[in-house]
């Protein structure tokens, strides 16, 4: 329900930006399938755990970039506040599973 959600988060955009919406949705769909294997094993693939740590940090600190440095509609801070905290979660934890390997 993209232009749900547009609409519910104050996003720009409409008409033709729905596809986009929904093209992006998707990607992330299989995109975040790449995230299970080191997400259930994370000592067998130590690459695709760190992978997925680094990946939600960038992602988060893009939309602050968004905002801050290009004047972006403030609406984007919201991905932001929910992508950077669950990196910092994610890289404590994956950091506390890497230390007891040692």
């Amino acid at each position: 329900a993209p232009q749900f959600m547009i609409d519910w988060l104050g996003l720009p955009g409409g008409g033709g930006s729905v596809v986009w919406m929904r093209q992006a949705g998707l990607l992330l769909f299989y995109i975040s399938l790449l995230y299970l294997p080191g997400g259930r094993e994370p000592l067998r693939f130590t690459m695709n755990a760190k992978w997925a740590v680094l990946v939600r940090m960038t992602i988060g600190l893009y939309w602050f970039y968004l905002v801050f440095v290009e004047g972006r509609t403030r609406s984007f801070l919201i991905f932001g506040f929910l992508d950077v905290p669950l990196a910092i979660l994610q890289g404590f934890l994956l950091w506390q599973i890497l230390k007891r390997k040692e």
